[in-house]
């Protein structure tokens, strides 16, 4: 697949890019529009942060469930170009890919897929994307994967879903397909960022849980001064994950019988998190033994 790609604004978390040959027969569009014009996202944002929007040229994208991931790739061993059009369907560099996959968060059912992601410096894919001018193109997976759905969990649950940097992708795409339509009990979005710089979509978030009383947004930040205008939580979400603060500050039952936790992010965070939770009788979900812990770790 190819398609259109937009750069709305300027996340954190995603690893290395990854390096293989694939046998593409045409690209996919990508428009990038760069500046302080996205709706999502708050205009302080971290500016190493982006909403990147792909527009296929087939048309709609891809049926996929709410937490799942796309693959992404550009030609290895080219830099961005000024001209798109050097990019035609056929072009012998693409057979050479650099790949990397995005947690989509946008809605199924959309004219783009939306991902949020950060500027890796060293990063093969992403600094080809992050300088690349509209009109570019990029390759699309056509086949959308991942586990990290909520197909397996009853209605009617409490869900908190714990984050860091750009792991919130997942839980957005569940919120803006589910909320409202009384897919769970309670949804609790636990954000952790090292300054509150990193909350792009801090307002529109605030904003959700002003509306609906079913979902609970917790931004918290490990390297905000203390003295300094922060006003939310300090500290990291595993300070959250003590059965006082978590029922007091999540508003749900610290309960495994009662409450799925779902991890996404740094993979010391998910390690951390989930040693925490099993001690206190969580049971980690595998698709031999059903658990109320679900995780995805970005590299």
């Amino acid at each position: 697949l190819y398609a259109d790609w937009f750069l709305d604004y300027d996340g954190d978390g995603y690893g290395d890019d990854s390096f293989s040959e694939y046998d593409c027969e045409q690209p996919t569009a990508l428009y990038v529009t760069q500046g302080g014009d996205c709706d999502d996202l708050d205009a302080n944002v971290n500016p190493a942060a982006a909403v990147f929007r792909v527009k296929l040229d087939s048309g709609a994208p891809p049926t996929f469930e709410p937490g799942q991931y796309a693959t992404l790739g550009l030609p290895r061993d080219h830099p961005p170009v000024e001209n798109p059009d050097e990019f035609a369907a056929g072009d012998p560099r693409w057979k050479k890919l650099c790949r990397r996959e995005y947690s989509i968060a946008s809605k199924p059912g959309g004219d783009t897929l939306e991902f949020y992601t950060v500027h890796v410096r060293d990063g093969k894919l992403t600094s080809k994307l992050w300088h690349d001018k509209s009109g570019g193109r990029v390759w699309v997976d056509p086949h959308i994967k991942g586990e990290f759905t909520l197909q397996r969990i009853p209605t009617g649950q409490n869900l908190v879903m714990i984050a860091t940097g750009t792991g919130i992708s997942p839980y957005l795409s569940m919120l803006r397909t589910y909320g409202g339509t009384g897919r769970w009990e309670r949804f609790v979005i636990v954000h952790g960022v090292r300054t509150a710089d990193d909350l792009g979509y801090d307002r529109q978030l605030r904003d959700i849980a002003e509306a609906d009383s079913t979902f609970k947004y917790v931004p918290i930040c490990s390297r905000e001064p203390d003295a300094g205008p922060w006003g939310g939580l300090h500290g990291r979400v595993t300070d959250l994950l003590h059965p006082d603060r978590f029922e007091s500050m999540l508003g749900v039952p610290f309960d495994a019988e009662r409450c799925h936790v779902y991890l996404c992010g740094n993979p010391r965070m998910v390690d951390d998190s989930e040693a925490l939770l099993q001690a206190r009788g969580f049971v980690t979900h595998t698709r031999q033994q059903p658990g109320s812990i679900h995780f995805e770790r970005y590299w």
